[in-house]
């Protein structure tokens, strides 16, 4: 196996830069970072819908009684799919 040291490959004009092969495993090392800032990403896993949300402040709950709990402010949610403003369901 060879090594090849470079600081940038860019494909030639029009063209698509390809890594490997049908079949082939790109390995990333443990350690690397994947910097894809800015980046389009098709074609790759995805988790969605999801979502992050989280109480906004304190909420009080009664003894022996049942409390919805109003998880109000969204970090994510990818589809749209969780109520913050009435249910707070997903």
């Amino acid at each position: 196996m060879a090594t090849l040291f470079v600081d940038k490959v860019d494909p030639q004009s029009g063209t698509t830069l390809q890594i490997g092969s049908s079949g082939d495993t790109i390995d990333i090392p443990s350690g690397a970072t994947l910097d894809a800032t800015g980046a389009t990403i098709t074609g790759a896993l995805t988790s969605t819908p999801s979502f992050f949300a989280y109480l906004a402040s304190d909420q009080a709950a009664s003894d022996a009684s049942w409390t919805k709990i109003t998880v109000n402010t969204e970090l994510y949610d990818t589809g749209g799919c969780y109520d913050n403003t009435s249910n707070y369901r997903f």
